[in-house]
């Protein structure tokens, strides 16, 4: 799980799917200049359900479906964090 949030996270830039600069952005990633992910949305409200839905998929696997994730909490930084609750 950890090595999968950092794939996505760690060192790289992110930008929502629908970015009005997105052909130039993956111009950059293709020079190799940046390591682009481009998601479905961006700010830290949709940061926190992408982990939540990393982690659930995780903890699902590792238990066979015994236990599950009840949410997950994101920081940006210290005035900013978002927290994302799964269906029970």
């Amino acid at each position: 799980m950890k090595s999968k949030l950092e794939k996505q996270f760690d060192h790289t830039t992110v930008i929502s799917k629908d970015d009005p600069f997105l052909s130039t952005f993956e111009d950059l990633h293709n020079k190799g200049i940046i390591d682009l992910r481009v998601m479905d949305g961006v700010g830290i409200e949709k940061f926190a359900e992408y982990c939540f839905n990393v982690a659930s998929s995780f903890v699902d696997d590792m238990t066979d479906g015994r236990c599950f994730v009840k949410k997950v909490e994101v920081w940006e930084h210290e005035k900013n964090s978002a927290i994302y609750k799964g269906l029970l």
